[in-house]
């Protein structure tokens, strides 16, 4: 057998005995943990300790002055301090307008690779033209912590505030 014939069955049979070896009925895995900072795939499951450094006392709406003329809501970041990760719990950082009858959120999952200081945003949020009048809402900014504890999922209100939303037009 000449070289020209050799090399690609050589090549076969690497991979083929490499697939075989790594393969899921033997404990060998040749594939590295590429991101150790995820912890539990699941989020919710895990703990941290959270202090919430700051929420907003305003927020507003704010009508576009050309196309549809929705209103879009503005809230200021809340800013929380986050140490002592295991696993991947959850923030949740929402607004609830109950004149309006809308709650406006988002969800960041936390790991070990996230501690220090984090800025929670909500979500961007549109309003129908019809929905909003110009003037002032009271509203309700929280931060909720999901996690587990002593192997139990528990979910807590970690601070809330009311505060006003002012509609300006442009």
């Amino acid at each position: 057998m000449d070289i020209a014939r050799a090399a690609p069955v050589a090549v076969v049979a690497v991979v083929a005995l490499t697939a075989l070896v790594s393969g899921p009925a033997t404990p060998l895995d040749l594939t590295p943990d590429t991101n150790p900072c995820e912890g539990d795939v699941r989020t919710q499951v895990g703990n941290a300790t959270v202090e919430v450094r700051s929420l907003p006392d305003r927020a507003t709406l704010t009508q576009a002055g050309y196309g549809a003329r929705v209103w879009s809501l503005s809230v200021p970041p809340a800013v929380v301090n986050v140490s002592d990760v295991d696993g991947r719990p959850t923030l949740s950082y929402r607004i609830f307008l109950p004149e309006l009858g809308r709650q406006v959120g988002s969800r960041t999952v936390v790991n070990r690779c996230t501690t220090g200081r984090l800025s929670l945003a909500v979500g961007d949020s549109t309003f129908d033209p019809d929905e909003v009048t110009p003037g002032e809402y009271n509203a309700t900014v929280s931060v909720v912590y999901r996690g587990t504890d002593a192997g139990q999922q528990v979910e807590r209100t970690l601070a809330e505030r009311t505060i006003t939303v002012v509609a300006e037009e442009p």
